[in-house]
């Protein structure tokens, strides 16, 4: 993969030698929605069919490799195109970046 682009909404870090590399988040991040739709009354309560869509997922690029949410990356296994974060680091109690990336 040639291309490496950041699907979630903030920004990522990368903590390499000699420095960091910063991808930027994107303003419509993947992400997963429910749609509930109500299909049926059981004694006055409302039944709901739930169903999860993904917004903002492209499809697959042969150079480029997608950083998303780990939720997504389960969703799409059969996709070798996503990685998620790994090996995070947290400073002070806060996440600050992290050391690769992985595949589910």
């Amino acid at each position: 993969m040639e291309k490496i682009v950041n699907l979630m909404s903030r920004d990522l870090f990368f903590k390499i030698k000699g420095g960091r590399i910063r991808f930027p988040g994107k303003e419509e991040s993947a992400e997963l929605i429910e749609v509930r739709e109500k299909v049926d009354q059981f004694n006055g309560i409302p039944v709901n069919r739930v169903t999860v869509e993904v917004r903002n997922l492209p499809d697959p690029q042969d150079d480029t490799a997608y950083i998303v949410t780990p939720s997504i990356a389960r969703r799409y296994k059969e996709r070798r195109d996503l990685y998620v974060p790994d090996e995070i680091i947290v400073e002070d109690e806060e996440t600050v970046g992290c050391k690769s990336l992985t595949q589910l």
